[in-house]
């Protein structure tokens, strides 16, 4: 992240395991398999400024892979988070979140998915998405303003002059009808 803020187009890689089987049983025959071409392919694409390339290897062997997923990033359920408080080096409290296993169904187009189905997942993710939730507050309001300035300026007056001349037939109706 510190490179994607520095301006460096960065790229994070995380190698997926079972947790609870521990680390020593962790496969990273798929990201030293897969992981230079994936790294490859990205850095030939490009990499926006301000997005950091998050890349997740899905926990099996490398000939398992069921393909590449560019996706978004998915959330896990609160109901199995597990937070653990613990000491650091120095003594001082910190506290460590986690996940415990339960039923949970990873989202549609989500980084969870895509590892739980065995394929690799890319996802951009923007570090500065509350510019961004600006510049779409601030277009909302011009095209609202520009919708407002069509309304008064030209439906407003047509629907004024349409209902002018139904009022003006119908009173040159009345007129004729009672002469």
């Amino acid at each position: 992240m510190e490179g994607t803020i520095l301006g460096i187009p960065s790229i994070a890689l995380s190698q997926v395991y079972d947790f609870f089987a521990g680390r020593q049983t962790i496969i990273w025959d798929c990201v030293e398999t897969h992981g230079a071409t994936i790294v490859k392919k990205i850095l030939a694409a490009g990499v926006p400024k301000n997005v950091l390339i998050n890349v997740n290897f899905p926990n099996c062997q490398p000939d398992a892979v069921e393909g590449v997923a560019v996706t978004m990033q998915g959330r896990r359920s609160n109901d199995l988070m597990k937070i653990d408080t613990r000491l650091d080096g120095r003594g001082n409290p910190y506290h460590w979140i986690s996940f415990q296993r339960g039923n949970f169904t990873p989202g549609a187009g989500t980084d969870l998915l895509a590892v739980d189905e065995n394929r690799i997942s890319v996802t951009p993710l923007q570090l500065e998405s509350q510019r961004f939730a600006v510049e779409r507050a601030k277009l909302d309001r011009s095209a609202a303003e520009q919708l407002k300035y069509v309304l008064e300026t030209f439906t407003k007056p047509k629907m004024l002059e349409d209902l002018k001349s139904k009022r003006d037939s119908s009173q040159a109706r009345v007129r004729s009808e009672t002469a």
